[in-house]
């Protein structure tokens, strides 16, 4: 099978179950995680033959998106504010349009002498961590009552070289006091 034979038969798929409005997006996505080829080198290598592990790969992440899977949880990441950030079902999913309170709270920062943030809820730590990336001067300490939420958190912190002051278990503010 071809690249080209794989992407028609998975967008076909995934058009035929109504589980996209965008199927030859989403199938493209899919086979450019499995084949590590960009979107663009997808389809200016539609002759390359897939090996068996990569079309075993390909079914298996096609079919766990025919069972809704979101596309984010079965590739493992999602891009926010132009940066990779892990995801797993145990964090929700980032979302271009949370950007606007990024852009929000590094506004705000630039005009107060205290560069403090606490991203409570933290889940995947895409504000905090992208906060504490674009202001550098700012003490973040990313919260979360999730043990797997934080580990993905402070992963993703590690991944992406942020400087997070604190990483704190805490249902809400329980486990939080002063200015963090």
């Amino acid at each position: 099978m071809n690249i080209k034979e794989a992407l028609s038969g998975a967008t076909k798929q995934l058009k035929e179950n109504t589980i996209s409005d965008t199927p030859l997006l989403e199938a493209s996505l899919l086979l450019s995680h499995v084949t590590h080829l960009t979107r663009e080198q997808l389809y200016t290598h539609y002759d390359h033959i897939l090996s068996n592990s990569e079309i075993e790969n390909y079914q298996t992440m096609v079919q766990s998106r025919l069972e809704h899977t979101p596309i984010a949880y079965i590739v493992g990441h999602k891009e926010f504010y132009g940066r990779e950030f892990l995801t797993t079902p145990d964090v929700l999913i980032p979302r271009g349009d949370t950007e606007v309170l990024v852009d929000t709270s590094l506004s705000l920062l630039a005009s107060h002498s205290d560069k403090s943030v606490l991203d409570l809820c933290t889940g995947s730590g895409c504000v905090g961590i992208t906060i504490a990336l674009e202001n550098e001067e700012t003490q973040v300490t990313i919260s979360d009552i999730s043990e797997k939420a934080l580990f993905v958190a402070s992963k993703n912190a590690s991944i992406l070289k942020a400087s997070i002051k604190r990483v704190v278990h805490s249902d809400l503010f329980t486990q939080l006091s002063g200015s963090t």
